[in-house]
């Protein structure tokens, strides 16, 4: 994390407690919006070239290479 995360700005004036339950409220919000993160936050059995494939489809990791 630094000064140009998007979340840690959102959330790093907030009571500990308040930002925990908007985080949780944001990233079920994401994942009901993504099922491919649905699927990797519900620890579903997914064979590795399936969990590499889903990550491939992120920008950060579209280079990767198994």
């Amino acid at each position: 994390m630094d000064w140009t995360d998007k979340v840690w700005n959102k959330y790093k004036g907030k009571h500990f407690a308040d930002a925990m339950k908007n985080l949780s409220e944001d990233l079920e919000k994401f994942s009901r919006e993504n099922t491919d993160v649905a699927k990797l936050r519900k620890g579903d059995n997914m064979e590795l070239s399936e969990t590499v494939d889903l990550l491939r489809k992120m920008p950060k990791y579209q280079e990767l290479t198994i």
